[in-house]
Formats: C-alpha cells, sequence, structure tokens
C-alpha cells in the first residue's frame, strides 16, 4: 500500500523505530492528560485521533503525510493502557483486580483475532483504502458510544 503511492522500501524501517520511539513517550507521559481531562474525554479524544489518522492512511496519497501519519499512528497504539489500568487500580477492589485485568486481556486478545480476520476479509474485497477507512469508522462510533454510555450511566466520576 505504502510502496504504491511512493513511499520508498527503505524508509518503512525507519518509520517503524521512529513510531516505537512517539509510542515509548506518549505511553511514558499519558497519566500527564488526566491532570486536564477527565477519564472518559481522554477515551474519547485519543480513539478519534487514532480514527482521524486512519483516514489520513486511507484518504491522501502524499508520501510524507502517509509516513508522518503512520509513525503517529504506532506512537498512539496501546497508549490508553496505562490510563486505563490507572482507573482499575484505583476503582476496583483488589479481590477481583486481576480478574478484571486477566479478563481484559482476554477479551482484547480475541476481539483483536476476529477484527484482525473480518479486517483481512474487507481488505482482500475493497482494498485497503476502504478497510482503513471502515477501521476508522469502528473507532469513531465505539468512542462516541463509549462516550456517551460513560456519561450517562455516571458510572466515572
Amino acid at each position: 500500500y505504502f510502496v504504491e503511492r511512493g513511499v520508498h522500501d527503505a524508509s518503512l524501517g525507519y518509520v517503524l523505530a521512529i513510531g516505537a520511539v512517539v509510542n515509548y513517550v506518549l505511553v511514558r507521559n499519558m497519566y500527564r492528560l488526566e491532570r486536564y481531562m477527565s477519564f472518559e474525554k481522554i477515551m474519547l479524544f485519543v480513539n478519534l485521533a487514532h480514527a482521524a489518522l486512519y483516514v489520513v492512511l486511507a484518504n491522501f496519497s502524499q508520501p510524507f503525510v502517509l509516513l508522518a501519519g503512520f509513525v503517529l499512528l504506532k506512537g498512539l497504539f496501546n497508549s490508553l493502557i496505562p490510563i486505563i489500568s490507572d482507573y482499575i487500580q484505583v476503582n476496583s477492589t483488589p479481590s477481583v483486580r486481576a480478574t478484571i485485568l486477566s479478563g481484559m486481556s482476554f477479551v482484547q486478545s480475541l476481539v483483536q483475532i476476529v477484527f484482525r480476520l473480518g479486517l483481512a476479509y474487507i481488505v482482500g474485497r475493497l482494498g485497503v483504502a476502504f478497510g482503513l477507512n471502515m477501521q476508522a469508522a469502528y473507532l469513531i462510533v465505539g468512542a462516541v458510544f463509549a462516550y456517551w454510555y460513560m456519561q450517562r450511566c455516571g458510572c466515572i466520576g
């Protein structure tokens, strides 16, 4: 996909390395957002940022834009884990904390497997750009629904 849009093969290695550094910095500093935003807003904005980057990757063909978008996207991967883990640490009792974290990990792995199979089918049938736009749509719907639900149920506070 990237090579078809003029991205040189060798630059992909650099992009992966730079993206890993960006990810490290973001994950290490994500807790700072909690000073300025609530848990549900952090979840909403980070997922919307993910979605926006998928839209960029799907709809732009300039190599620099694709590379920058991918670096930022790679940087955001798993960046919410510290925030979610902190939330669980604060809002669950020690007797169920390990069960909750283990269950989350299991569900996350299961959903990733199923989702990747579905995404592989979509990409194979309809193309990479369509698959990236579908990923963005999935993230937008999920983030907005989760934010609405957390606000409505009062379960974040």
